[in-house]
């Protein structure tokens, strides 16, 4: 690869930085190539202070971030530990685990399962909250009667057209990933931010966590803020960068004090302690679906891992060869007018918990002039934040990124060619064009 091409990805990216119509506060990339990262880049800033640039701090590679739907695949595989320890069956009925029934009360007869808790065909919905008290069991949201039930909000209803029951039609769901946490704790015994330290993060040698408190003096200082441009309750590109989330100014957190987070339902945070929890009653509190911090170097080590098989770059083996192979196998991919009510979620397949890029499979094309390829990882955005981590076993490459803030309106500046926004596509883009195929 030249050094021309190398230079021209990084001006593709660093041009985002200072673009007029969709510029980005700071971003991270990490890329494999044959098995092994192979580039790294950090630019722009992790802390902003618009009045004083000497307080303005520069991205690391340390630098983590509150990394938003990408948490999904590091819970699902704290899910397949499990799988591979012979303790849950990816299809049997979920409420067997749970300890109460989880039926759609439209579809009383079949069963909701792991797998499609997983890849987000299990009839349920995040409804007004997917993230639930602590002291609320999250039955309240499924048994008719409870405090979080809300009429039944929770459950796909028929709706004359489409079999929307579990197991065939898709819609992105986060409360699967609440429902998925808790059976982690009741499986493993653990809380989840513990299960997820002790028996997912640190065997593969990453240092990050779904809770604040586990970063000491110098670990929060590597937690970025989140960004916007925003004024007025209004995406502004005018204004200065302002954080939404996450800006700790280096202050170590308290151990057991939980932010409650529903970003995507606009809800308002709020925090709880959590000494008295009782593990294996609300998983959703953890934020499963969203709540990892994590820097992109980190995510390209779990990105290694799945290409090595299930072992670890530091050579632990963290799932089999089988699960592995359960999770990329595709579950789900968009057939026009028949399991999918109207394509305005990007994903068009989905394996056990990863989505899946494939021109091939659910005819998805996020990245220019590379229209054979198939991928696997997740997306994430939340806050402000957007992030991607994708891995090809096929060519033993991948990436993984985040923009940590970003200046205009996601809905308004989707891609040219698919559903997601415009910065994945740039940045696809600009590392398959210029350093996976050049």
């Amino acid at each position: 690869m030249s050094t021309e091409k190398i230079n021209d990805m990084i001006a593709e990216m660093d041009a985002l930085l200072t673009d007029p119509e969709v510029p980005v506060s700071g971003y991270a990339v990490s890329i494999i190539k044959n098995g092994k990262i192979a580039f790294e880049r950090q630019q722009g800033f992790c802390r902003i202070d618009p009045n004083d640039p000497s307080h303005c701090y520069p991205m690391k590679v340390s630098t983590r971030y509150r990394i938003a739907s990408i948490s999904k695949v590091f819970t699902a595989i704290g899910i397949m530990r499990l799988f591979d320890q012979g303790l849950i069956d990816l299809d049997e009925d979920a409420g067997k685990y749970l300890g109460f029934p989880l039926r759609n009360p439209h579809y009383p007869d079949d069963i909701i399962t792991p797998r499609m808790l997983l890849s987000h065909i299990s009839s349920i919905r995040d409804g007004s909250a997917y993230s639930i008290p602590s002291k609320t069991h999250i039955k309240e949201c499924f048994l008719p009667g409870g405090s979080f039930y809300c009429g039944g909000e929770h459950f796909a209803a028929p709706d004359g057209v489409h079999d929307m029951g579990p197991g065939g039609f898709y819609l992105y769901s986060n409360l699967n990933f609440g429902i998925l946490g808790t059976i982690i704790e009741l499986l493993s015994g653990q809380r989840f931010d513990h299960y997820m330290r002790e028996q997912v993060l640190k065997p593969m040698g990453i240092g990050a966590s779904f809770n604040l408190g586990d970063f000491d003096e110098s670990g929060i200082l590597d937690v970025s803020a989140i960004f916007k441009r925003f004024g007025d309750g209004v995406w502004d590109v005018s204004k200065p960068w302002c954080a939404q989330m996450d800006d700790y100014q280096g202050v170590v957190q308290p151990k057991n004090i939980i932010s409650i987070n529903n970003p995507d339902l606009g809800t308002a945070n709020y925090e709880e302690d959590v000494t008295d929890y009782q593990v294996g009653t609300n998983g959703t509190i953890f934020s499963p679906q969203g709540g990892l911090r994590i820097s992109a170097h980190e995510l390209a080590l779990a990105a290694v891992m799945f290409l090595n098989g299930g072992v670890a770059e530091n050579g632990n083996r963290i799932l089999s060869e089988e699960a592995v192979r359960q999770m990329t196998a595709p579950v789900w991919w968009y057939a026009p007018g028949k399991n999918n009510k109207d394509m305005d979620d990007s994903a068009h397949a989905y394996g056990t918990g990863l989505n899946i890029i494939s021109t091939e499979i659910g005819e998805d094309h996020v990245i220019a002039e590379a229209d054979d390829i198939t991928i696997y990882g997740h997306t994430g955005s939340a806050y402000g934040l957007i992030s991607a981590c994708y891995f090809d076993p096929v060519t033993r490459s991948g990436f993984a990124y985040a923009f940590n803030g970003t200046g205009a309106d996601h809905d308004l500046h989707k891609g040219n060619y698919c559903q997601r926004t415009i910065w994945h596509e740039r940045m696809m883009t600009a590392i398959y064009r210029n350093f996976l195929r050049a």
